[in-house]
C-alpha cells in the first residue's frame, strides 16, 4: 500500500498530471498550448498555466512523459512507463463513471483528479479488473 500512496501523493497530486497522461494516451502527443485546449475543452475549467507546467515537470521528473524537442516548442509524449499509467488511470476514470452515484462525489468540478477518485478506489476495498 506504501507504493500506492507514493503514487498518488507524489506523482498524481498535481490536479491535472492524471488527465495530461490519459490525454495524452487517448489523443497522441501534444504541444502545451494543444494539452491546455484539450483538457479544458470546450465548457470546462480552466486551465491555469501554472498548475499544468507543474504537473508537466513533474511528470517529466517520473520519466511518464517527454518533450521533443527538449524546449519551449516540444511535443510532449508517453513514455512507455507514462502508458502504462495512463491505461490504469483510464480505467479508473470508467469504473468511477460507472459508480458515481454509489461513490457519492463531486464530478462538477471539472476533472477532479485521478488522485482523489483513487484514493477513493482505495478505501472502498474494490479492486481494479482488468
Amino acid at each position: 500500500m506504501r507504493e500506492i500512496h507514493a503514487v498518488l501523493g507524489e506523482i498524481l497530486k498535481p490536479r491535472w498530471a492524471g488527465p495530461v497522461l490519459v490525454d495524452l494516451a487517448a489523443r497522441g502527443p501534444g504541444r502545451y498550448t494543444d494539452l491546455r485546449d484539450r483538457l479544458a475543452g470546450a465548457d470546462g475549467p480552466h486551465v491555469h498555466n501554472q498548475s499544468l507546467s507543474g504537473a508537466l515537470r513533474r511528470l517529466q521528473r517520473h520519466a511518464l512523459i517527454t518533450q521533443e524537442p527538449a524546449d519551449q516548442g516540444g511535443e510532449y509524449t508517453l513514455t512507455p512507463l507514462g502508458a502504462e499509467l495512463a491505461d490504469y488511470l483510464a480505467r479508473l476514470d470508467r469504473w468511477s463513471r460507472r459508480h458515481r452515484d454509489r461513490l457519492r462525489l463531486d464530478f462538477r468540478r471539472g476533472a477532479a483528479g485521478a488522485a482523489g477518485a483513487a484514493g477513493a478506489a482505495g478505501r472502498s476495498g474494490e479492486k481494479l479488473s482488468r
